[in-house]
């Protein structure tokens, strides 16, 4: 929720993930553009991805993964 607005995800921004991990989780706004950006780092201990879910003027825009690290 932002400024009382309540910010819907698409099911296919994260059905297709595992092992999520809340402990790793971050979120860092850009005010001067009005960007939210959710990060999480989160491994299955053989593969692990970075994760960035971008929220631009209170609507999801898209999200980014990084494997093979």
């Amino acid at each position: 929720m932002i400024d009382n607005k309540t910010i819907e995800l698409p099911k296919n921004s994260f059905d297709d993930l595992y092992e999520p991990s809340l402990y790793s989780t971050k979120i860092n706004y850009d005010k001067k553009n009005d960007i939210l950006y959710i990060t999480s780092s989160n491994s299955d201990g053989a593969g692990g991805y970075e994760i960035v879910w971008v929220i631009e003027k209170g609507k999801y825009k898209e999200r980014k993964i990084a494997f093979g690290f």
